[in-house]
């Protein structure tokens, strides 16, 4: 084996040369192949391969901080969190200097909803390396959820030195806002910045990463020939748009707290009918006509999810979804089908769940059936 050849070739990141070149030496307790091949494969993210050569280098020398840290983010990939925390540890035992072993621990330590040790790592990354505004944003977003809201907005005071979006600072004012009147609830006001900067919700209907949930929906219209759609949460219109371009004969009322909702969304469906109200909202079938009721990316952001279901009419169907991620303004997401099931499907009969992804990572919900 020419060491030389092999340096030039990881210097040039050829990784699959270095595959054909040393693969007939993969046997071998060669440190230096392993880590070679183990590198390589890392680079072409063929983890399970890569993760076979990591345990080969383990088994032979167990003191180097970086194949702990790997080792530790194959587990984090399987969502095995505990065994994460122990090489992350490992890594942090070997170079307590380095400032993403911390921040990945605390990765693990939020799956297993051990905020305070998330809270801990972040902070020590945060010392290590102050200016990476990615972990401030997930330590502001912990100490949010973990209601230490004084602390939180300091952080988020840090963030918006760099990064001076709308979005971090209507965050900042609904922190400071909570502070001052002493309450957990995200108003209107929060709703209100986002909805009028966001290019995310002043887009075209058809842009919208929902579109797909959109979609979906409008076929259960369809074939259920429903006519007249009650919306509960109807955000800025973007929906409600989505729909007026597929059906010519439908009567739709929209119900939402953000005044700046209602304002967008006349503008694009002058023929609807969109009210600012606070939800729950009792004797809905006494104020409304309607034959279905749709009620999506309301219930993750509402400690009162349940009475929103309650309020709804027996017999009526019910079209609505949750996320299985986090986010500011969310109280709770689902991170599987089950936990979806387990808190709403007494409130429905013949209950089907859907999923769409957004992303890799992030998933919508989308559930169906009757009151």
């Amino acid at each position: 084996m020419d060491i030389q050849f092999v340096k030039q070739l990881l210097l040039e990141k050829k990784w699959n040369d270095i595959i054909l070149y040393l693969e007939e030496d993969s046997s071998t307790k060669n440190i230096f192949v392993l880590t070679s091949l183990y590198k390589a494969y890392n680079n072409l993210k063929q983890y399970d391969t890569m993760e076979e050569y990591i345990d080969k280098i383990l088994e032979i020398k167990d003191n180097n901080p970086t194949i702990w840290k790997d080792k530790g983010l194959c587990c984090q990939r399987r969502s095995e969190s505990e065994s994460a925390i122990t090489c992350f540890s490992k890594g942090i035992e070997l170079a307590s200097d380095i400032s993403s072993f911390y921040a990945l621990r605390a990765k693990s330590f939020v799956e297993l909803n051990r905020n305070m040790d998330a809270i801990k790592d972040y902070k020590k990354a945060l010392k290590l390396n102050p200016n990476n505004v990615t972990w401030l944003k997930y330590l502001g977003n912990i100490l949010i959820k973990n209601n230490q809201i004084a602390d939180a907005v300091e952080v988020y005071k840090q963030i918006l030195l760099y990064d001076k979006s709308f979005y971090y600072q209507a965050i900042y004012d609904e922190l400071e806002n909570m502070i001052k009147h002493n309450t957990e609830d995200i108003t209107s006001n929060y709703y209100d910045k986002i909805f009028i900067n966001s290019e995310k919700y002043l887009s075209s209907p058809e842009q919208s990463i929902y579109s797909s949930i959109w979609l979906h929906i409008a076929e259960i219209i369809k074939r259920n020939k429903f006519k007249n759609i009650l919306d509960l949460g109807y955000g800025p219109g973007q929906f409600a748009e989505f729909l007026q371009n597929r059906f010519t004969q439908l009567h739709y009322t929209g119900v939402d707290f953000s005044k700046e909702a209602v304002v967008i969304a006349e503008k694009r469906c002058s023929d609807y009918i969109f009210e600012k109200k606070t939800l729950p909202i009792k004797n809905l079938d006494r104020l409304y006509d309607f034959d279905v009721v749709i009620c999506t990316e309301v219930l993750e952001h509402v400690t009162f999810d349940i009475e929103i279901l309650e309020s709804i009419p027996c017999n009526i169907p019910i079209i609505c979804s949750v996320p299985n991620f986090d986010s500011f303004g969310h109280v709770r997401f689902f991170k599987s089908e089950e936990e979806v099931r387990t808190r709403y499907a007494e409130y429905f009969k013949k209950l089907s769940i859907q999923l769409f992804n957004l992303s890799q990572q992030n998933v919508i919900w989308l559930l169906y059936g009757y009151k």
